[in-house]
């Protein structure tokens, strides 16, 4: 064995029989260089997943795909692959990396994200000093996430941001991100970009697989289902960098419309539906209009109001959201 390998699975010393395993589960979509940068900060860990499991919805080449399972097996993670190109769609591709993976704690990560080396060991050291078994779900804190201070008045102003509610959920089910914790604290939503929970806390959670594409709001609809039941946790001992990497997925117009029409299906079911909070929602919608046509995206826009009009005549059938 060659010393590079001898000291790759040295890193995965921590395993002692007993612990809780871990599988990092990576949903992708055509983005070979920005995840091949996801792994490389994933290999860099001071403490290994046991598992790592790819869902792809694109492409990936079997050279690649060989190449991801050879650095894995090297280092002593156990790996596997699924293709689901023909019925794609994120949401859908969480509820596989379920059944595809085996481990007690589940750690989604997107594509495009940088972790800090000790990303891994410090999710993991909340789970493993929970004597009470009370904490279902864990997320790291998000670093270089600054927005100007006109572009927050506006998000604030529109309900998309709160910066003194950190990873709570406000009345429109928008989620507010955490980014500045210096102890593990308890939110209401973890963000998909890592989110981790035990598997035993996911049994009984419905994943919204009529969602297609990017199926926004997913993450939200499912650390509310989690959170009825577990506690769910920030630590500041996980951190990372979310680069989202430009890729068209979808259409501007596309984007515009899930981003306001499936925000629109989760509040709709997860709120109180009292005018406080539909107001809140109206409010958030035609938020969405102003920021799109203030960046001049005006495609995103249409799609903004290709929703709200959805919204208003739910009977009508629109084919925008598909992938």
């Amino acid at each position: 064995m060659s010393g590079a390998a001898q000291l790759d699975k040295s890193q995965n010393s921590s395993r002692v029989r007993g612990a809780l395993r871990l599988s990092v589960v990576i949903c992708t979509k055509d983005r070979p260089e920005s995840l091949a940068q996801t792994l490389e900060t994933l290999w860099r860990q001071t403490r290994l997943p046991d598992e790592l499991v790819i869902i792809d919805d694109g492409r990936q080449a079997p050279e690649l795909v060989g190449a991801m399972r050879a650095a894995a097996e090297m280092r002593g993670v156990r790996f596997g692959y699924c293709n689901k190109c023909d019925c794609p769609g994120l949401a859908r591709s969480r509820k596989a990396g379920i059944a595809q993976s085996s481990g007690d704690i589940l750690l989604f990560l997107d594509d495009d994200v940088l972790l800090d080396a000790n990303y891994v060991a410090g999710i993991m050291r909340v789970y493993e000093s929970d004597a009470d078994r009370r904490v279902g779900g864990v997320e790291g804190v998000l670093e270089g996430l600054r927005y100007a201070r006109l572009q927050m008045l506006v998000l604030r102003f529109f309900g998309m941001d709160s910066p003194r509610r950190e990873g709570q959920i406000l009345k429109n089910f928008i989620g507010v991100l955490v980014r500045n914790i210096s102890a593990p604290t308890e939110v209401q939503w973890l963000t998909g970009c890592n989110m981790s929970y035990r598997r035993e806390a996911l049994e009984g959670v419905e994943i919204p697989t009529d969602l297609e594409g990017w199926s926004a709001g997913e993450d939200r609809a499912i650390s509310w289902q989690v959170g009825r039941r577990w506690r769910l946790v920030a630590t500041p001992e996980a951190r990372l960098v979310h680069r989202k990497v430009p890729t068209a997925r979808l259409s501007a117009r596309q984007t515009g419309f899930q981003e306001v029409y499936y925000n629109y299906l989760h509040f709709r079911r997860f709120m109180p539906q009292d005018f406080a909070h539909r107001a809140a929602f109206g409010w958030l919608a035609f938020g969405y209009v102003v920021v799109n046509v203030l960046r001049r995206d005006w495609q995103r826009a249409a799609g903004n109001l290709s929703a709200i009009w959805k919204m208003i005549k739910p009977g009508e059938k629109s084919s925008e959201a598909s992938d």
